[in-house]
């Protein structure tokens, strides 16, 4: 989620003056004096004017990239223009004030973490946001540091709320799409597959898994006020939806370490066309091919889950992926609650303005599509 969005939903600016001062990573750091830092909300990029061009260049060069010749041509004139040291500030989406030791930084702003790349380009420091939850932390690291992947950048370093990872210099994988893309997805797919999911799966009963689950979001929505309309429809909804799950007669669920947002947005690809996947903080424990789902069927391009599930089914067997046991019904019901629980965990958070908001929005619509009343 870039910026102009995050801003929609969260007073971002605020949150980011919070988290470096709160943030453990920077417990030994006395800020002497705040500098000014520019905001350029749709590039997704806060940084000083003495930051160094190679970090700003690395940083901004995907927005130059495009499917399309003509946007690609607009977006690197735009990109090129707005760095203009007369008009910086002109472009500017806001000038805020952070402290003078994050001058050498890149900032860029996250759902949940925020992302400061130094000078050099050999790492990344993610820091937790102030008042997000610490999973977002520790089940990247988990999913990571204990099994040794090797399609992702290495962490280097952790606490409880931050990370210090390589630097990957590359460019988005849907930018960049060419004749040898499926060739190579299926090979990352393969990867994935067998470095993390079948590493960690295991078969649990379901009525289990969904207790569990249901824990994890009842803690989620008492963020939400209890007077609050929004808390009443999302808890009749995660009712109706765990007995719906109940009465398909499905008994056991198939589960393992997951990335949780494996799609396009979240692969780069570098110069010697090596896929690396990043953003690993919604890695967490689910139905074991929500992943293979997410990153076949499109859904988080916006496309209906009619649309979504129909590339699913139609790419398992381009893919030869391989189902176990389940039938066609089971699948799309299982990942339709996992979906739900992604966008449960994303959309409810002490930082946003109206929490769940977005998420009763998907509800409604896996609703209409499972046909629950």
């Amino acid at each position: 989620m870039k910026l102009s969005q995050l801003l929609l939903r969260e007073n971002f600016y605020n949150i980011i003056s919070k988290t470096i001062s709160s943030n453990s990573f920077f417990k030994d750091n006395i800020a002497k004096e705040n500098v000014i830092f520019n905001c350029f909300k749709h590039l997704n990029i806060i940084l000083n004017k003495s930051l160094d061009d190679n970090v700003k260049d690395a940083l901004v060069f995907e927005y130059s990239l495009s499917t399309s010749f003509f946007k690609q041509f607009l977006q690197n004139i735009y990109i090129k223009i707005i760095f203009l040291p007369i008009i910086r500030n002109f472009f500017s989406d806001k000038r805020i004030m952070l402290p003078s030791h994050l001058m050498n930084y890149g900032i860029v702003p996250g759902n949940h973490r925020i992302r400061l790349f130094e000078s050099s380009l050999n790492e990344i420091i993610v820091l937790l946001k102030n008042n997000e939850g610490a999973k977002f932390i520790k089940n990247d690291i988990d999913a990571r540091f204990n099994n040794s992947l090797s399609y992702t950048p290495n962490i280097l370093s952790f606490g409880s709320d931050w990370l210090i990872e390589e630097f990957i210099n590359g460019v988005p994988f849907n930018r960049v799409k060419n004749n040898n893309s499926n060739q190579a997805l299926k090979i990352l797919i393969s990867l994935h597959t067998k470095e993390l999911i079948n590493k960690n799966k295991k078969n649990i009963s379901i009525d289990k898994y969904l207790n569990k689950c249901k824990i994890e979001l009842y803690l989620l929505v008492d963020i939400i006020e209890e007077n609050n309309p929004i808390k009443k429809e999302i808890l009749s909804g995660l009712e109706n939806l765990l007995s719906y799950i109940l009465s398909h007669n499905i008994t056991e669920i198939e589960t393992s370490t997951t990335h949780g947002d494996f799609q396009e947005g979240n692969i780069r690809v570098n110069s010697k066309n090596e896929l690396f996947v990043l953003d690993w903080e919604s890695a967490d424990n689910r139905f074991y091919l929500y992943d293979t789902f997410v990153m076949l069927s499109g859904v988080r391009t916006g496309i209906g889950l009619d649309k979504a599930f129909e590339l699913f089914f139609q790419k398992v067997d381009e893919y030869t992926i391989k189902i176990s046991y389940y039938s066609k019904q089971s699948l799309v019901i299982i990942l339709c609650f996992e979906e739900f629980r992604f966008h449960f965990n994303e959309d409810i958070s002490k930082n946003f303005f109206t929490p769940g908001i977005n998420l009763v929005d998907t509800l409604r619509r896996i609703n209409n599509f499972l046909n629950i009343k």
